[in-house]
């Protein structure tokens, strides 16, 4: 129980390691663009075939979406590259869980034999190419736009952390109070595996907002400007 609790804490690792080489990464993509991110993708495919140890996509996995983001704080990307993205990154995805046997879910699931998630392999890399597509695409053009654009970035940002940290323990809490009821644990079995779990959606959404409200009147979290 106590490394399920603490295992979201596994992003600190990539997250310290990517921030001491922005400087390198601004510099570099500033020169090269969005090329910038090609080795990563290389290294990440190379752990996929066994060819290289997995916890070098650890860091690899997550270059990718992070030098993407330097980019587009930067100034790359028009709607047109996100619909770009959005397409590519699908079309890639879809492949690589068709054809190429990468398991569906994200996360990793029972059942799954590996997870996409430890090490990323290349399907979440195609997800954060596809996800940072679907913002250029739907970001405005003009003033207006880049100014909304920034506010939701910002804004995510400074709730996206605290939420992530604690989904986890309101899931533990959940399953801790209602173990067994209503097929809150188990193994992914079928459609009804599916349905159980978005009937619980709005109760563990209860629970976080709940503990949100506590962390929002407690700290300075809460004051979006």
């Amino acid at each position: 129980m106590g490394l399920v609790v603490v295992s979201p804490l596994w992003f600190l690792g990539p997250y310290l390691v990517l921030r001491g080489c922005s400087g390198f990464l601004v510099r570099w993509v500033g020169r090269y663009g969005v090329l910038v991110a090609v080795p990563a993708v290389v290294v990440v495919a190379g752990t996929d075939l066994g060819l290289l140890p997995g916890g070098v996509a650890v860091v690899a996995g997550w270059a990718v979406p992070w030098v993407l983001g330097i980019a587009v704080a930067g100034g790359f990307g028009r709607r047109r590259d996100g619909v770009w993205m959005v397409a590519g990154g699908g079309a890639v995805l879809g492949v690589l869980v068709t054809v190429g046997g990468y398991p569906v879910s994200a996360v990793g699931v029972p059942g799954d034999g590996r997870s996409n998630l430890a090490p990323p392999s290349l399907v979440a890399v195609a997800l954060g190419v596809a996800q940072i597509g679907v913002f250029l695409a739907l970001r405005r053009p003009g003033r207006t736009g880049v100014a909304w654009a920034r506010r939701a970035v910002r804004e995510a940002g400074r709730v996206g952390v605290p939420v992530y940290l604690w989904h986890q323990s309101v899931l533990l809490g959940a399953v801790a109070v209602f173990a067994g009821r209503g097929g809150l644990v188990g193994v992914p079995d079928g459609g009804g595996w599916v349905l159980d779990r978005v009937a619980w959606l709005p109760v563990l959404g209860v629970g976080l907002a709940a503990v949100a409200g506590v962390r929002w009147r407690t700290t300075r979290w809460g004051r979006i400007s």
